[in-house]
């Protein structure tokens, strides 16, 4: 008999677990699920972003904008390139948390800077949510929607001779 044992999460899917708690009790579920496999937490978390985090002079400060197990949104002052490889951490002065490895998927310019959307490089499986929390109706639980042909295919539009 084979029993499938699953490998304890790595340091950043730690973080990333830690982060989801915060973000379950202090922001807001995205309830638009598309075709999203994680669920979304809308948060307004100060943060930190680098490209280098053995150097503390290439940091600074972002506000988390929204956040899942699969990545993140901030909104920075720096622009970078898509496929660009950062680190994101909790701001905390006193204990300062593990840095969360990622790549920019996209940075697009806003009011408030530059909203980099980003996917982490361990992301977690599922959405790290305990049995306790309702997470989104699969797609395949729902009803199908009934098929109806449009209204445009049952009407006979008058043609005009010139």
């Amino acid at each position: 008999m084979t029993v499938s044992v699953q490998a304890p999460p790595n340091s950043d899917q730690q973080e990333i677990y830690r982060l989801l708690d915060s973000a379950r009790l202090n922001g807001s579920e995205d309830k638009y699920t598309g075709k999203r496999r994680h669920t979304r937490y809308n948060v307004g978390l100060a943060c930190e972003l680098t490209t280098d985090p053995a150097k503390p002079s290439k940091q600074w400060f972002v506000s988390l904008h929204n956040l899942s197990g699969g990545g993140f949104a901030c909104w920075s002052k720096t622009q970078l390139k898509p496929r660009t490889r950062i680190f994101l951490r909790e701001f905390a002065p006193e204990n300062p948390g593990a840095w969360i490895s990622g790549q920019v998927c996209h940075c697009t310019p806003g009011l408030r800077g530059y909203l980099i959307g980003a996917i982490f490089e361990n992301p977690v499986s599922g959405d790290g949510a305990s049995s306790a929390v309702p997470t989104a109706v699969p797609t395949a639980a729902r009803p199908p929607r009934p098929q109806v042909p449009p209204a445009y295919a049952r009407v006979q539009l008058p043609t005009r001779h010139i």
